[in-house]
């Protein structure tokens, strides 16, 4: 195996079309986080992003997007903003993780969306959930009736009368499947900003490399790849939004926000289903709705597919101290405190993957 390696703002575009290429031949690479344009949208925003383009033989057969967090250190693409990640291969190409990793120049790999199912990944495997998603491949109504034949009602009784509630305090719903409001996005930013202050989780909106980010995938018009702005009126107020991601045929449920005057009222429910309902007019034929356990998620999922989080590292110091903070992380986890017990995962390591300098 050889590894070449280059900053992701210089990949040729030929290159890039491969990269594309095998993307496409994969079926388990159908995430809009696995298409070449996701990696060069950060690289716009972000100057430390690389690509380790694999050859064997002479052949070009893999692409492995990363990003740096000090030296050796490397980290997903758009880290801690990324769904997915791994490497870009045809299906039944596998790579040694640790060889890869040394090829490209790092001393460690962190990760914690990695696909499951990439075997060279797998001895390095700390922990594994599942990310829950929608299967609408036969349309909306086959979906509902597939959740009712597991037992599960997509929409309850009291779901219904809290939304017609909604709409004879407010006026008529109305969804936007794809919105071009400059001012929804604003309320999206000052929804969630206030939902991370609330929350005491650091706040992405507060650093520029992420709104640019969104801001330009938002732009983003490939037929493969782009931001999709969804918005949910009542009348004329808007009382949800969402910015997610899609790829040829997965819509990828990111940034949702709601009025928290409008809770009681579960309009992010609402608006899920409502985009559930309007996926296939746009050629998508699955919602993911990322990794967790959230009890909405439980209600929705038709399925899930399997991430790992863990690291590959060499022998180093980076490697040691790798290892030191994983042991304390698990440690303080493991206290009968849990607001304290997630502070570490959550918000720490958050707020240094974006506080660092681009």
């Amino acid at each position: 195996m050889k590894v070449s390696l280059v900053k992701a703002g210089d990949l040729p575009s030929e290159e890039v079309a491969h990269w594309a290429a095998l993307q496409a031949s994969n079926p388990a690479l159908v995430s809009p986080y696995f298409c070449p344009h996701f990696t060069l949208a950060v690289a716009k925003v972000r100057s430390d992003v690389f690509v380790g383009i694999i050859e064997n033989k002479g052949e070009i057969t893999g692409f492995f997007p990363f990003q740096l967090h000090g030296r050796g250190v490397g980290k997903p693409v758009g880290w801690p903003l990324s769904d997915y990640h791994g490497v870009v291969t045809a299906p039944g190409v596998t790579c040694d993780a640790l060889s890869l990793i040394r090829a490209c120049g790092l001393s460690v790999f962190d990760f914690d969306h990695l696909l499951a199912s990439q075997e060279g990944f797998a001895p390095y495997h700390l922990d594994t959930e599942g990310s829950p998603y929608l299967d609408l491949s036969q349309g909306y109504d086959h979906y509902v009736e597939a959740r009712g034949r597991d037992g599960t009602k997509v929409v309850n009784s009291r779901m219904a009368s809290k939304w017609r509630k909604m709409e004879r305090e407010f006026g008529e719903f109305r969804f936007e499947a794809r919105s071009i409001d400059d001012q929804a996005m604003d309320t999206l930013r000052a929804w969630k900003s206030a939902q991370y202050r609330r929350t005491n989780a650091p706040d992405i909106f507060a650093y520029s490399w992420p709104v640019r980010l969104l801001e330009d995938v938002l732009r983003c018009e490939e037929a493969d790849f782009g931001g999709l702005l969804s918005t949910l009126h009542a009348g004329d107020q808007l009382v949800a939004v969402h910015l997610g991601l899609h790829s040829k045929s997965i819509w990828h449920y990111w940034f949702p926000a709601y009025g928290v005057e409008f809770s009681k009222y579960s309009p992010g429910y609402y608006l899920i289903l409502q985009m559930a309902q309007t996926a296939n007019d746009m050629g998508l034929t699955t919602i993911d709705l990322g990794k967790g356990s959230l009890d909405y998620k439980q209600r929705l999922a038709s399925g899930s597919v399997t991430v790992a989080s863990g690291y590959v590292a060499k022998a180093s110091v980076a490697a040691a101290q790798r290892r030191l903070w994983r042991a304390s992380t698990a440690f303080v986890e493991a206290l009968p405190f849990e607001p304290l017990s997630q502070w570490p995962k959550k918000a720490i390591r958050r707020l240094n993957a974006i506080n660092r300098k681009p």
